[in-house]
């Protein structure tokens, strides 16, 4: 597949291009006892300046994994889940950073976390939602208008340009939401 398809869109979303078998084979290695999880406090990176942005949100914990962090291979388990899901996606782009994210049932009345951009570099965003589960992606236009509110689907892929500002939301719902994020280097 070729990232090409963000030409003339903001964003695209693809369901149904992993089969059942890599979806059920993922969501179970990652949400296994096995799979080494890090408590991260906050959503965001310090060292990018967001203090710009006028839009309300909330913060909250999460736990990640990183596979690939400046091109470099950060994880022993980026074989058995990273690339058997770009194989079955047929992606085979340059990556900066790939890393799994998970985020835990939060109060009904909690907003998104903090809007921001993953690099300051020209980049295009992979989001693989590995559940089922409701803590919905939110897409932001130039004027921080919600420009698109995506609900997490196992199996779905959103493709965005990096320069599409976005936020996470956590559930209210599930249990967890869980998704792998992949930032690749503009072709």
């Amino acid at each position: 597949m070729s990232l090409t398809i963000l030409k003339d869109n903001p964003f695209v979303i693809i369901d149904g291009q992993v089969s059942i078998e890599i979806q059920n084979f993922i969501e179970k290695e990652l949400l296994g006892f096995n799979f080494p999880w890090y408590y991260y406090d906050k959503t965001t990176h310090d060292t990018l300046n967001f203090s710009k942005f006028n839009i309300e949100y909330d913060e909250s914990f999460q736990f990640s994994h990183v596979f690939i962090d400046e091109g470099n291979t950060n994880s022993n388990c980026k074989e058995l889940i990273l690339d058997k899901l770009l194989m079955e996606s047929n992606i085979n782009h340059e990556i900066i950073r790939a890393k799994a994210n998970l985020k835990f049932k939060c109060d009904k009345g909690m907003l998104h976390n903090k809007p921001h951009y993953d690099q300051q570099k020209e980049h295009f965003v992979g989001i693989y939602y590995v559940n089922d589960s409701d803590g919905d992606t939110i897409l932001f236009d130039e004027q921080e208008n919600i420009l698109e509110k995506i609900s997490p689907k196992k199996g779905r892929w959103l493709f965005f340009k990096g320069d599409v500002l976005h936020s996470a939301s956590h559930p209210y719902k599930s249990k967890n939401r869980v998704i792998i994020n992949i930032d690749f280097k503009n072709e």
